[in-house]
């Protein structure tokens, strides 16, 4: 994965948790420093060694760890310059959602060696959809609970995401998502 998301996962710790709690992380997962490069690909090992070292660091399980630094990506990702491709891929929760595809070959301009998951929306009515998630990465659901909670934030809508087992020939996971405005 990219440094970007090492990034995030550093953002995420020190926001919520403090300096000293993410020097405590590095510690315990191994790394000398925090000098993570945005665009610079790192071994999948590292960043599951980064959030196991959060999970035990911060006495939180990988689900929630992952969901979490998920809530806070979209925030992190605007402020380190990248808001502008969040902003071409929809006004609205449900455009963004449907333009996720999109979103990640622009990405994959900037990052050519990212392997991107693969994104489609299926039963969309108003107020809910369902999302199917595809990647050659197990276990990261959560991650993607937490992203869309946290774009729920950037359209000023309140969200469910509740992931569901979904039969199809390509593995993947599914999340029927529902929204409201949030409530003045």
């Amino acid at each position: 994965m990219y440094g970007l998301i090492h990034m995030a996962i550093e953002s995420y710790v020190r926001s919520r948790h403090g300096d000293a709690v993410w020097s405590r992380v590095l510690d315990a997962a191994g790394s000398p420093s925090s000098a993570f490069v945005s665009m610079e690909a790192y071994p999948d090992e590292v960043t599951l060694k980064l959030v196991g070292a959060a999970c035990g660091t911060l006495g939180v399980d990988v689900p929630t760890a992952l969901r979490e630094v998920g809530k806070c990506w979209t925030v992190f990702v605007a402020e380190k310059g990248y808001g502008h491709l969040l902003d071409a891929s929809g006004n609205t929760l449900p455009e963004l959602l449907r333009n996720l595809d999109q979103l990640h070959a622009r990405i994959n301009l900037i990052f050519p060696d990212l392997r991107t998951p693969g994104f489609s929306v299926t039963d969309e009515r108003p107020g809910e959809l369902v999302l199917h998630y595809y990647s050659e990465r197990a276990g990261l659901g959560p991650l993607v609970v937490g992203l869309i909670e946290g774009l729920a934030t950037r359209f000023n809508v309140t969200v469910d995401v509740t992931p569901f087992d979904c039969e199809t020939p390509k593995p993947h996971a599914a999340f029927k998502v529902r929204w409201a405005p949030v409530a003045a």
